[in-house]
């Protein structure tokens, strides 16, 4: 009999989250009965058609500290009958995890997908914050991450030792050649020459994925060489530096499509992949272009350290380090590549294995 299993994420959009989660329920489609609850409305609508299609129940609701807010849940826990939970938001899956417990759900799992808190600690934060982690502590049958920096940053060694925990890896689909949209011609599609060197990069605008760095390396380049490009793929990239492009003259040799669902096509069209990061879950886009076989340079934080094979570690400086990144750069540029692109590929493959990594994330749900 099919498992009904609740997953609770906070909007429906295209983050890592939940093309994580999208991916698996369409892998794992004919063996589980999901719900996915979302906490604000913030929905992208092709996304949530595609979680639908992948056979899942999808429910608004949002869930409080407030009694109300609690009781609310309670008794959806009930009617549902659901026989597992997963939330995937850390911490914050604290409140909705002991309600599960009041409603005698047996198998409670809290999964990290961030290695950091994405928002500023103040005062009151960092009580509500801490408050959350030992309802979380308290009440999770399971502890689960993509990283062991994760489990580093947010529990001490005593408090792991007491629970269950497991890092398990993010599992990458990898489409095969004969699909439909694989080949898209990315460069005719954005007048980028045949000929041109290109820097590419995929992550939403945030602060985290430091995309300073990539505009000063653009400033830096795109002026001092007429075949240089640099595309940028992500929701929000170009209403937050359209300006200084503009400013500095060089608004033509940056391209920002935005939100890029055939990402593939879009990996076949960058020469190099840099990935500057502060901080990281851990980076699916990072492991396709390692996978499609771009090369990559990256920021040396250690849930990218985790992600990469240890001898591309020649690639990974400080996310500050213009300098460094700039010098890689123009080395790949006169076709000098620190390590292996080929055994990187093979290597990652077998780590990010969509059959095996999700079929250890399903025998945790049972």
């Amino acid at each position: 009999m099919k498992r009904k299993v609740l997953f609770i994420i906070t909007g429906v959009n295209t983050g890592g989250l939940e093309t994580y989660l999208l991916r698996f329920l369409q892998f794992k489609k004919n063996d589980l009965m999901p719900v996915v609850l979302y906490k604000n409305d913030d929905v992208n609508k092709e996304f949530y058609k595609d979680f639908r299609n992948a056979g899942a129940e999808m429910v608004l609701l949002p869930i409080t500290m407030s009694p109300i807010s609690m009781y609310k849940f309670y008794v959806f826990l009930r009617m549902q009958k659901v026989n597992v939970i997963c939330d995937f938001r850390g911490d914050f899956a604290g409140i909705p995890l002991f309600v599960a417990w009041l409603a005698n759900i047996k198998n409670r799992i809290v999964f990290y997908r961030e290695s950091r808190f994405q928002f500023t600690q103040t005062f009151y934060k960092s009580i509500y914050t801490k408050l959350l982690h030992l309802l979380t502590q308290k009440f999770s049958t399971k502890i689960l991450s993509n990283s062991s920096d994760a489990f580093n940053n947010f529990y001490k060694k005593n408090e792991l030792k007491k629970k269950y925990h497991k890092v398990i890896r993010n599992g990458v689909y990898i489409k095969n050649t004969e699909e439909k949209d694989f080949n898209e011609d990315v460069r005719k599609k954005h007048g980028i020459p045949k000929n041109a060197f290109v820097i590419g990069h995929v992550g939403r605008y945030t602060p985290a994925k430091n995309h300073g760095l990539l505009v000063e390396i653009a400033k830096e380049l795109c002026i001092k060489h007429d075949d240089i490009y640099m595309l940028l793929c992500g929701k929000g990239i170009a209403e937050s530096i359209n300006d200084e492009l503009i400013e500095n003259k060089i608004k033509d040799k940056v391209i920002m499509p935005g939100l890029c669902k055939n990402i593939p096509s879009y990996l076949k069209a960058m020469d190099v992949f840099v990935f500057p990061s502060f901080n990281e879950g851990q980076p699916n886009a990072l492991i396709e272009a390692i996978i499609e076989g771009v090369p990559i340079i990256a920021s040396n934080i250690a849930t990218i350290k985790e992600t990469v094979h240890v001898g591309m570690y020649k690639v990974l400086f400080e996310p500050s380090d213009k300098k460094s990144f700039l010098k890689e750069v123009l080395k790949i540029k006169n076709g000098q590549t620190a390590y292996n692109i080929d055994d990187a590929k093979k290597w990652s493959k077998k780590e990010y294995s969509q059959k095996d990594r999700f079929e250890e994330f399903f025998l945790q749900l049972t």
